[in-house]
């Protein structure tokens, strides 16, 4: 879940005083409601087969809280306003974020799995079974190279927070996953690379692959547009902002 969207969730958070029930904004927001209202509706009308569900949907809408007197007793907290909301996000991001991440990357891949945010939990629980097999085959191949070229008695190389992408093609900006053939280890992390010349790179010096802000995903943008409609401005700003190149 990006930065933007769990700082607007958190802002859209609601307290009950009297009974100190937290509310979120599709629970309490008329509009939001009302959209999903209409969506489910229309669902129903595709799928006849959803009655079930359509009558727990619209038991849900109403509920008490789309009486208007109750809108008016639910109140913002302190801490969910934006701006501190954008604050504690930074603190986590200075504190925590780097030490859990070390942690992950030392934990059996098989047991980590990556959610995104902005789904529904059903949704996620769906989706994540399906994909479970997929997790499993991935996480083989790993055991297979920590075996390889021990260090130690019973001492095995680690995934690394990589994963199979190559970090020489990351750094130039593309995601290209490595070839297990072309695996290397460095402070106990396994690090697959895409090509031979890659693989020369890495093992030259490493260092400049490994620090921050490596990983990062790269992101490329294109800005498209009539002559003079201030296409080289733009990217010129978008680049300074995300430091990026143009």
């Amino acid at each position: 879940c990006s930065d933007y969207d769990l700082c607007q969730r958190i802002s859209g958070q609601r307290q009950h005083p009297d009974s100190g029930q937290v509310y979120q904004r599709n629970q309490w927001d008329p509009n939001i409601i009302e959209k999903h209202k209409k969506e489910k509706d229309q669902h129903e009308e595709e799928n006849e087969e959803d009655d079930e569900e359509q009558e727990e949907g619209e038991e849900t809408a109403e509920d008490p809280l789309m009486m208007s007197e109750f809108l008016h007793q639910l109140v913002q907290r302190p801490e969910d306003i934006l701006e501190n909301a954008e604050e504690r996000v930074g603190t986590y991001k200075d504190i925590m974020l780097r030490p859990l991440e070390d942690l992950m990357a030392e934990q059996d891949s098989q047991y980590l799995i990556e959610l995104d945010g902005n789904q529904q939990p059903d949704d996620l629980f769906k989706n994540d079974i399906c994909s479970y097999c997929c997790f499993n085959k991935q996480d083989e191949l790993f055991r297979v190279l920590s075996s390889y070229k021990l260090i130690a008695h019973r001492y095995r190389w680690r995934r690394s927070r990589w994963g199979q992408a190559c970090p020489v093609a990351l750094k130039k900006g593309d995601i290209v996953m490595g070839n297990p053939d072309l695996a290397v280890s460095f402070l106990g992390k396994m690090y697959l690379l895409s090509s031979p010349e890659a693989l020369k790179t890495f093992m030259l010096n490493p260092r400049p692959y490994l620090l921050p802000p490596m990983p990062l995903p790269p992101c490329k943008v294109l800005v498209f547009g009539p002559p003079f409609s201030g296409r080289t401005t733009i990217c010129n700003l978008i680049a300074d902002k995300y430091k990026g190149k143009v």
